[in-house]
């Protein structure tokens, strides 16, 4: 057995069934034995955000049998809602600024980040300065120099950090990672992917005026290191927020992370090379209504397609509705009688199409190549015979798992990088009001020649005095 199929094999032992699919490492010795975990001490975990996505993550560190011991948000109803829920728990400590909470705080196994995408930079960079392993909900930051900085930062200090892409510990995924693994598809060249969202406010001007800001809620906190603002009701806080360049990252932050996830774990593919907002225009201060963006993501990195072959794959994005066209996205829609799901992404290799159906992606589909209709994937005689993990197990309890057995292999590889990339230089090129692609150096951590001054005011933004 390789090490790292043990330790995968270990940790979800602990979980009572499931696995990781990851990459395979060295030999583990042959007197090795799988972790008794069953008589351990609880972690100590804090949560900073504690509202929507952050409530989920207080009810699954519950299920684990770890030990909530603090809570943070700068909205007094969030935190009243999470320690109803944790009523039976005692000794449960409350802040509101999270600056606070880790200076006061001193011996954390671990800390869950699920609040705005303006905050996650300094959430995280406090915490990986002081050794707490992170857990953060995607996309790991706003910028791509606030990215590039925390990605250094965690390496450099031998940190886990882990991205909250849930569908990473779903069975339907690993089975889709193994099944892509056998090279089926030959040689990659094309994704799509595809979205209705946004489902907030989005390709609208900044409103006028001020509301009050109700009693519960600390504004200046809620901004943090973004520029001042009034306060508007329904517009910002507590989820229209990811539609406001200053705040969030738009549609294709949102669900480019989990719709992009299975093609770059799988693929390995590397950066944008270049990228173009081929549809989509600019509003004011908020990202637009709609958008196509084009990537060109050629490198050595090679992947499981073409193992001597350089590999060049063109990523299309669409969100607010829009659709992909052509003979495979008909053959996508019979799939769905005549229907087109809401959201999916669809890898064309020269043998054939795969298809991702729904955010989550717990519907997948395959046709090689004559086959003129996608069949599931589990029906298809290629794949029948490869199976997945055994259930869905939330990614919470495997980060905290992994941790509590020191699994340094399975938590070193908890944040995809190359897609995080590709992801925020698309929304640079949204914020752009042009067709024309923009040229991007992953070595240099900027864009070159095709309005390279503008574009890198978008790579990385001043934080407001005093933060």
């Amino acid at each position: 057995m390789k090490r790292r199929e043990f330790l995968e094999s270990a940790a979800l032992a602990a979980l009572a069934g499931g696995c990781l699919s990851r990459r395979r490492g060295t030999h583990a010795p042959a007197e090795q034995e799988t972790p008794d975990v069953s008589r351990r001490e609880p972690l100590r975990v804090a949560v900073i955000g504690a509202g929507g996505q952050g409530f989920i993550n207080v009810q699954r560190i519950c299920a684990t049998g770890d030990e909530i011991v603090a809570l943070c948000d700068v909205d007094e109803t969030a935190l009243a809602s999470a320690l109803d829920f944790l009523a039976s728990r005692r000794g449960i400590r409350t802040y509101r600024d999270f600056r606070v909470l880790f200076e006061r705080e001193r011996d954390l196994d671990a800390v869950f980040i699920a609040t705005p995408d303006h905050g996650h930079a300094l959430q995280v960079q406090w915490a990986l300065e002081r050794k707490i392993p992170v857990y953060v909900e995607p996309p790991l930051a706003r910028t791509l120099a606030e990215t590039r900085r925390l990605h250094t930062l965690a390496r450099a200090a031998r940190v886990p950090l882990w991205l909250g892409i849930q569908g990473r510990t779903a069975k339907e995924f690993h089975r889709a990672e193994k099944c892509l693994a056998t090279g089926m598809l030959g040689n990659l060249h094309t994704v799509t992917a595809w979205t209705n969202r946004p489902v907030w406010p989005q390709g609208i001007q900044r409103p006028e005026g001020t509301d009050p800001i109700p009693a519960s809620l600390d504004w200046n906190l809620w901004l943090g290191s973004a520029p001042v603002r009034p306060y508007r009701e329904g517009f910002y806080h507590a989820f229209n927020w990811r539609g406001w360049r200053d705040f969030g990252t738009g549609a294709l932050g949102d669900s480019g992370c989990h719709l992009f996830l299975l093609p770059f774990t799988a693929a390995k593919i590397p950066p944008p090379s270049s990228v173009a907002c081929l549809q989509g225009s600019v509003a004011g201060e908020s990202y637009p209504r709609a958008t196509h963006v084009r990537f060109n993501c050629a490198g050595k990195k090679r992947g499981w397609f073409r193992r001597k072959q350089t590999l060049g794959v063109t990523i299309d994005w669409y969100d607010g509705g829009l659709k992909p066209e052509g003979e495979s996205f008909a053959k996508v829609a019979a799939a769905f009688n005549g229907k087109f799901p809401a959201s999916g992404c669809l890898l064309q290799g020269e043998n054939g199409i795969w298809l991702s159906a729904g955010l989550d992606g717990r519907e997948q589909w395959l046709a090689l190549g004559n086959e003129t209709q996608l069949r599931q994937v589990e029906m298809h005689p290629a794949c029948r015979e490869i199976t997945g993990g055994t259930r869905n197990i939330p990614l919470q309890r495997v980060f905290l798992n992994a941790l509590r057995m020191k699994m340094d292999d399975i938590l070193a590889d908890g944040c995809p990088v190359a897609m995080l990339e590709t992801i925020l230089c698309g929304c640079v090129a949204q914020q752009m009001d042009t067709d024309i692609p923009l040229f991007w150096n992953t070595g240099e951590n900027r864009f070159e020649k095709n309005f390279a001054n503008f574009a890198n005011a978008f790579v990385d933004q001043p934080l407001r005095e005093g933060w």
